[in-house]
């Protein structure tokens, strides 16, 4: 069986049907040093699904982590659903901190759009350990500024509940949520617990929270939101609901479309792993030119209605979309980084 490890020029593999990539990149994978992540990029979701669904079975003793792209459009007025976010975050959070050789499957519409950068991530992080300290106001401060909810009962992830001495959390990523018990200041036990039953299951040792989304809430990001909003489209007049939302320390729909204001600079997924072996999908040449005109199309629709829209005291604000180069890559930056990482492109058909 073909791999690809010991290749340094890209290739063009003919012959693979669809499906029998997982075996390809498993058996690569396999031959890999294990400080080397593979990545391969799908043309969509269901590719992506499909392709980790089986790699698993092929290699269970590597971790096999999907990067999935933002379930809504580009420049829309929806967030993203909260559990892809939770994926996104959880998978950022697994590529910084490798335990074991990793295969990382992602999708064109993902690997063209901008993150947070890597040290941003790093230290976006808030463990808790049995026998430790622990701050409530601090922890409490750190879960809403996160993206985390506060509700009467943990059943989803993203929830938390403070009730004196006994914390409830539902972390990005975790099967079930977790309990705290305090005693004073300190942790006395950490168990996972049924969010129907609420009965407590097994005791666990610690905890690494993390973020709910790209998005932070802290008092830097919206400095920086606000200073880069200003910039941007000038002074706020009338009744600008984001602006008013994100000053005041509130999450607003959609408020991800903006991500750009919120940090000092945004990567590539590419940036995290500067030393991956990339393969890429049938017709993702093809997906990407799409993905780009809509992008293009849907800022461009955007900024019309911005241009058009009437302006003074009391008037809604219309929404007025970041530039593209901000948050997306461009067919320029693309060939970059495929002549840096020298993609393999799969092709279910014989080579003319």
């Amino acid at each position: 069986m073909i791999h690809l490890s010991n290749e340094d020029n890209p290739l063009i593999l003919s012959n693979v049907p669809e499906g029998m990539e997982a075996l390809v990149l498993a058996n690569t994978a396999k031959k890999m040093d294990n400080d080397q992540p593979l990545l391969h990029i799908a043309r969509d979701d269901m590719r992506m699904e499909n392709i980790a669904q089986l790699l698993k079975f092929f290699t269970p003793e590597i971790e096999v982590i999907t990067f999935p792209a933002w379930d809504c459009l580009p420049y829309d007025r929806v967030s993203p659903n909260t559990d892809i976010l939770a994926r996104r975050m959880m998978a950022l959070f697994k590529i910084i901190k490798p335990h074991k050789k990793q295969i990382i499957i992602s999708t064109i519409n993902a690997v063209t759009q901008k993150i947070p950068a890597k040290d941003t991530i790093k230290s976006a992080s808030f463990e808790i350990n049995v026998g430790g300290a622990l701050n409530t106001d601090a922890l409490s401060l750190y879960l809403t500024n996160n993206g985390y909810a506060r509700a009467s009962s943990v059943v989803d992830h993203g929830d938390f509940a403070i009730r004196g001495n006994i914390i409830d959390i539902f972390p990005p990523g975790s099967k079930l949520p977790v309990r705290i018990d305090l005693w004073g200041d300190e942790v006395e036990s950490l168990k996972s617990f049924e969010p129907l039953s609420q009965r407590t299951t097994q005791n666990i040792n610690h905890i690494l929270l993390i973020p709910m989304g790209e998005v932070f809430l802290d008092e830097k990001s919206i400095k920086n939101f606000r200073r880069a909003y200003v910039t941007e489209f000038g002074a706020t007049r009338g009744n600008d609901p984001l602006y008013e939302a994100v000053t005041e320390g509130r999450r607003h729909a959609g408020m991800e479309h903006w991500l750009a204001f919120f940090h000092d600079k945004l990567e590539m997924l590419f940036d995290y792993i500067p030393n991956a072996l990339v393969t890429i999908d049938n017709l993702t040449t093809e997906a990407l030119d799409t993905r780009l005109t809509a992008i293009s199309d849907y800022y461009q629709a955007r900024k019309s209605a911005l241009d058009d829209a009437p302006k003074g005291h009391g008037v809604i604000a219309p929404y007025k979309p970041v530039p593209t180069e901000k948050l997306f890559i461009n067919l320029e930056q693309w060939q970059q980084y495929a002549e840096q990482f020298k993609f393999h492109q799969f092709n279910p058909f014989a080579a003319p």
